[in-house]
């Protein structure tokens, strides 16, 4: 026996072919007009189309947006940490001013006079806060070179 000789045992049936003429009418099965009785026919979810609308931000360069600066005058400081101290986020911590060390944190200047001095370490700075700090004898230093930015 070879292959040319192979014969199937039941008859091959035909997929039926819906929306061209034939016995089912003038629109063959797929109702009146619209996308729906279009060749070609695709509905998209309603999920994929609010993905496809949001704007996206392309590129490898492109870094996290940060939520929410954590605000933290001089003047609290001041009250909460004796002269000669050191500031970093983990004391903030330790002292109860911000809830997490990987909380956006940024200190404020104040009106009032600084007379202590601290070491401020891995934290934002404002202008003014980094002038007053510096004038009372203060440091402020930076360990990443990706903290270093004054927003």
């Amino acid at each position: 026996m070879q292959i040319n000789n192979l014969r199937l045992q039941s008859k091959r049936k035909r997929s039926k072919r819906v929306g061209r003429g034939g016995k089912r009418g003038t629109y063959s099965g797929k109702g009146q007009k619209g996308q729906k009785s279009r060749a070609g026919r695709k509905i998209h979810s309603q999920l994929r189309e609010m993905f496809l609308r949001i704007p996206k931000r392309r590129g490898s360069g492109n870094k996290t947006i940060p939520k929410h600066i954590k605000d933290i005058s001089l003047d609290t400081i001041v009250k909460t940490f004796n002269d000669n101290a050191i500031i970093s986020p983990k004391s903030l911590k330790e002292k109860g001013l911000i809830k997490s060390v990987r909380d956006n944190i940024k200190i404020l200047g104040s009106k009032s006079v600084l007379n202590k001095k601290y070491t401020i370490i891995d934290i934002n700075i404002s202008q003014g806060a980094k002038n007053q700090i510096e004038k009372a004898g203060g440091i402020i230093k930076f360990t990443n070179k990706n903290n270093q930015q004054n927003k």
